[in-house]
């Protein structure tokens, strides 16, 4: 399909992964668990394609000045990219295939902050098709599919092959919070559409949940509360944190 783009996203790799379509290397990763996206789209040709990840051990992230190449041997003392501290492990999990039209709006992050009662959004606007674009792009808080705060808006020029990256803030008084015993979560939606035709381009939607962390005082505060963190299975180092690894203080608004 030549109105779309298409992406390889392998969840995360152990130690290192290339990855190719067609014969075509299209990207590589070292470092345990780190995820590898890579865009394919040139790669991709009509009919049946050929994906082949090439996964490579602990020597791959290895300082090659300690490394013999006579008898090479992984250490985990001596890594120069984040890995695991078993060597020999080679792994890939989720491997998926994404498609988005050819422009849209990527990399959205949202920051909420309870301290400045206020919500910003950031994503870059990407325009991959060979003309150029006059493009209004709008963001929306949904709530259960109900809209419940414009963002903000934007007209913009984009030439052809050239990218935007946008900023929206706005004050938000009083949302419902995030946490532990009440998981509210609410939709942001960004609307790409051509300013020209009124056509919508593309939809970008995330879930988030309102809530902050901050330290005060040497103490850990999370929406507004003290917590302690209990340091439950930290799974090696790894930075897994199990479901019981947060603890709330006690009488702090339901949060126990």
């Amino acid at each position: 399909d030549g109105n779309r783009t298409w992406r390889l996203l392998i969840d995360n790799v152990m130690n290192d992964a290339t990855a190719y379509v067609n014969e075509q290397k299209v990207g590589n990763v070292r470092g345990v668990r780190t995820p590898l996206l890579c865009d394919i789209t040139s790669a991709l040709h009509p009919g049946q394609n050929e994906v082949l990840i090439v996964l490579r051990d602990g020597l791959a992230n290895m300082d090659p000045a300690y490394v013999n190449p006579k008898n090479p041997v992984a250490n985990a003392e001596f890594l120069d990219a984040p890995g695991s501290n078993d060597v020999s492990a080679m792994a890939v999990y989720g491997v998926k295939l994404l498609s988005s039209p050819l422009v849209t709006a990527e990399d959205l992050l949202v920051n909420t902050s309870l301290r400045k009662k206020e919500i910003t959004a950031s994503f870059t606007v990407i325009n991959r098709e060979k003309a150029a674009r006059k493009l209004k792009v709008k963001a929306t808080i949904l709530d259960a599919g109900k809209p419940v705060m414009d963002l903000g808006q934007e007209t913009i020029d984009l030439a052809a092959g050239a990218n935007k990256a946008l900023r929206f803030t706005s004050p938000w008084a009083n949302p419902v919070l995030w946490g532990p015993g009440s998981p509210k979560l609410y939709t942001l939606a960004v609307e790409t559409i051509d300013a020209a035709s009124g056509r919508q381009m593309d939809l970008l939607r995330e879930r988030f949940g309102f809530r902050e962390c901050w330290i005060k005082d040497g103490r850990f505060i999370f929406n507004g509360a003290p917590v302690r963190l209990k340091g439950s299975c930290c799974a090696g180092g790894q930075g897994l944190v199990c479901g019981d690894g947060v603890q709330f203080t006690r009488g702090s608004d339901g949060n126990e």
